[in-house]
């Protein structure tokens, strides 16, 4: 999420719905590459899930390709 409440919670607006895929895929390409560092299993395990599930939801199945931005409720953005 690129927007979340104060206790990390969804707000249920255009704004906080919003996925940036590309955003999530860096992330998850630190948390690996830091696990991997440190020797940290859980790290890299968390990096893969979080790459897995923006992969699976950023890529655009119409014309191929990353998504710029998605509806965490698949709605439009």
């Amino acid at each position: 999420m690129e927007v979340v409440g104060l206790d990390g919670s969804l707000i249920d607006h255009t704004d906080g719905r919003i996925l940036n895929p590309g955003h999530a895929i860096e992330c998850a390409w630190f948390m690996m590459h830091e696990g991997r560092l440190r020797d940290n299993n859980h790290y890299i395990e968390t990096g893969c899930k979080i790459l897995e599930y923006m992969w699976d939801r950023g890529w655009d199945k119409q014309y191929g390709g990353l998504l710029y931005f998605a509806d965490v409720r698949g709605l439009p953005v």
